[in-house]
């Protein structure tokens, strides 16, 4: 299109994704106690949740989030944050009962059902792990790229800016369904009952669950076909080199005149 209207040379780039990292040597120990964790756990049987680094919910929503986590049943990790207005010092689980129902975290630890990652979480080694079912994520573009790079279907809960297109986006390729959207005074409080069928959907054995995960893998293929894994080159070098052939035939030409 830029081509076209814009008469110029453009050359697309991507997708800009890194490549998954191999799991020893690159892990902390709060790392390898993660995938130790995952280990554990059976293979796509596990939900990720996630609202990347600059985000948080509202204590009213995380309160809701967590109650639904326990009423599903099923095993997740949850790299958890405080919610808008309180500081990082606040993340310990002395102070997160303010925004988590009471006896949450030491329940779902003593009986195995879930982790909270309070801080940095490895969130490629994660993704990578084979016992990862479904990600609960804001729909950032880099999460969003590192979920279908590695054919992890999204349950969406866009937050701002981008965020609700990509969601938009992502449900259009089948590969999302947006369960909630916003953190601000005034969005609403996730629906119990909503969120946990939408997991269920998502992560069960439903048509439309295997549909997702299916159209995930086709995204994971093209994505892996761009970056040269399916022994070609990969999209960028491609770029790359029809770049640089451009601009020495441009500047042979410029010297012919």
């Amino acid at each position: 299109m830029l081509r076209r209207t814009m008469a110029v040379p453009v050359w697309p780039i991507g997708p800009l994704v890194r490549v998954p990292t191999q799991r020893s040597g690159h892990l902390d120990g709060n790392g390898e106690n993660i995938m130790r964790w995952l280990d554990a756990r059976e293979a796509m049987s596990v939900l990720y949740i996630s609202f990347g680094s600059q985000n948080s919910l509202r204590p009213e929503q995380m309160m809701e989030l967590a109650a639904t986590l326990e009423l599903t049943g099923r095993p997740f990790l949850w790299a958890i944050r405080p919610p808008a207005r309180f500081d990082d010092d606040d993340a310990g689980t002395s102070r997160s009962d303010r925004w988590l129902p009471e006896g949450f975290e030491e329940r779902v630890r003593a009986n195995g059902m879930g982790l909270l990652v309070h801080g940095w979480a490895p969130q490629l080694s994660i993704l990578a792990h084979a016992s990862i079912g479904a990600f609960l994520s804001h729909c950032g573009w880099n999460s969003v790229l590192e979920s279908v790079a590695h054919g992890v279907p999204i349950i969406g809960w866009p937050l701002q800016a981008d965020q609700f297109f990509n969601c938009k986006m992502l449900e259009e390729w089948g590969a999302c369904v947006e369960v909630a959207r916003g953190n601000a005074e005034g969005s609403s409080v996730v629906d119990r009952a909503r969120l946990a069928e939408v997991v269920e959907t998502v992560m069960g054995d439903t048509a439309k669950g295997t549909e997702m995960r299916r159209r995930v893998k086709k995204i994971q293929e093209l994505i892996g076909g761009a970056r040269g894994e399916d022994g070609g080159g990969s999209s960028v070098e491609a770029a790359l080199d029809e770049f640089f052939t451009s601009m020495v035939r441009s500047n042979a030409a410029a010297k012919e005149c």
